[in-house]
């Protein structure tokens, strides 16, 4: 199973709260309450930072779609697979095209050796313009590309096409994981690009991981999070995304959100 940073926040607050004695987390909010006009200062200044960035860059925020894990599998099971469907859309929310993510495995039946292969898929859709969303990938093997963060993403970065690509290539006989720099439990980013209803081609970027089950087999793919640029122009990998709060930003929020309570209360009681 794939250990999202959403799920790690979760445990470092939860090992975090459970070590703090009621008492002490009660002198740890009085405190707050004495300086909420900060936190409130300081929270208003993050979001404020958070809606600052570039007005044609549509930004997903953390999503988690994953696709699978799929059952164990063996050389003579019939086909299976897991799909799930990303959506992209305007900045007012109206669709603009769709892709799938996926893991499949295909049962060679002749292959004398009845071997299968298997692997996680990112895979295309027609837009509202007809035009489909193309994935950067190698001019060698058509793997999708794994690229580091900031990479730049344009009509110069290489072939955009469409259609069914794998993230990487496994054959159920074998521990061995074919791949263009993918690596199970590391985030990645794949580019993609699409033809908007002007005729204009948008760049974007998904950041994908994907995940091994106990047999080492690649059994699913999660799409973390997705941007392209709106208005044509080159997008970095990562670019425009709004980072998660670390545990001590919640617990400073939690503190300042406290902290207001309590003055209202005061004013209530003055009243």
């Amino acid at each position: 199973m794939v250990r999202t940073p959403k799920r790690e926040l979760k445990d470092q607050l939860d090992a975090h709260f459970a070590t703090l004695r009621s008492s002490s987390l009660g002198d740890a909010l009085r405190r707050g309450m004495g300086n909420w006009p900060i936190y409130a200062a300081v929270t208003g200044s993050a979001m404020a930072m958070a809606t600052n960035a570039s007005a044609d860059i549509i930004y997903s925020g953390f999503q988690y779609v994953t696709a699978g894990p799929i059952a164990s599998v063996t050389a003579n099971q019939p086909r299976t697979a897991a799909y799930n469907t990303i959506h992209l859309k305007n900045g007012t929310g109206a669709p603009v095209g769709s892709f799938g993510i996926g893991v499949g495995q295909f049962n060679f039946l002749s292959d004398p050796i009845g071997r299968a292969a298997l692997g996680p898929k990112i895979g295309s859709t027609s837009n509202s313009n007809g035009f489909k969303v193309g994935f950067l990938v190698t001019s060698s093997n058509g793997l999708a590309k794994q690229l580091n963060r900031s990479a730049t993403i344009s009509s110069a970065a290489g072939n955009f096409l469409s259609g069914v690509h794998s993230i990487v290539r496994q054959f159920v006989s074998s521990s061995s994981h074919s791949s263009y720099g993918w690596t199970a439990g590391k985030a990645g980013f794949a580019g993609f690009a699409f033809t908007t209803t002007n005729g204009q081609k948008d760049y974007g970027w998904i950041q994908l991981v994907y995940g091994v089950g106990s047999n080492t087999l690649a059994n699913q793919l999660t799409a973390i999070d997705w941007a392209y640029d709106a208005s044509g122009n080159a997008i970095s990998a990562g670019e425009g995304e709004t980072p998660e709060p670390s545990t001590g930003a919640l617990a400073l929020l939690a503190a300042g959100a406290a902290g207001v309570a309590a003055l209202r209360r005061r004013r209530k009681t003055s009243a």
